[in-house]
């Protein structure tokens, strides 16, 4: 599967339980099932990195929805997370963020002004 999703360049990584899957017999240990999910997790977060990492350099627009601490917190088009500090409360607005740093689930930034 970590190969699958390696070749295929899936940055998200679903797991989905049907009604034939609850019919099967379930002899995989509890660690087996841990590690394998850590494997899978492990790589999904390398490739989301990987693809986030295009970002960084770019403008992209970002509808805000969330101010802690000075922080503001929204989203882009493609529905990633992007952080960057503001002294005001820019909540529902949109704005140009200048990207400078990707992680595995998020962005961040400074607003263009």
């Amino acid at each position: 599967m970590a190969r699958y999703l390696e070749t295929r360049r899936f940055d998200l990584v679903s797991l989905g339980y049907g009604e034939a899957t609850l019919q099967l017999k379930d002899d995989v240990s509890i660690e087996t099932k841990q590690n394998r999910l850590s494997v899978l997790l492990e790589e999904s977060n390398i490739i989301s990195k990987n693809i986030n990492c295009n970002y960084i350099g770019k403008t992209v627009s970002v509808f805000f929805f969330f101010y802690p601490d000075n922080i503001c917190c929204g989203r882009n088009s493609q529905n990633l997370k992007i952080f960057f500090p503001s002294q005001e409360n820019l909540t529902g607005k949109e704005v140009n963020v200048n990207i400078d740093t990707a992680l595995a689930n998020s962005l961040s930034g400074k607003m263009i002004l």
